[in-house]
């Protein structure tokens, strides 16, 4: 199992999740999803051509009801969480 984490949302938040997981030292690659970017690897619709990939997934938009919807799609998708 690879311990690579996909991050959807590039931004403030984003940016503060990949920080704290590169401190803990645990995942070998960290990439975002992001619409609003043209640097990241893909949008967030394109979390399926991930999947093989990346084991693992954190949501980090600022709207709780986003969040969910992304956690659950995510989950259902076959990524895990790591908290």
């Amino acid at each position: 199992m690879n311990k690579n984490l996909l991050i959807l949302g590039a931004g403030g938040h984003g940016r503060v999740v990949k920080e704290t997981a590169v401190a803990m030292d645990y995942f070998a690659r960290i990439d975002f999803l992001d619409d609003n970017s043209d640097t990241e690897i893909g949008k967030c619709n394109d979390y399926k051509k991930f999947i093989n990939g990346y084991n693992y997934a954190f949501v980090a938009f600022g709207s709780n009801e986003l969040r969910l919807k992304w956690i659950e799609e995510l989950m259902e998708a076959g990524f895990r969480f790591h908290f």
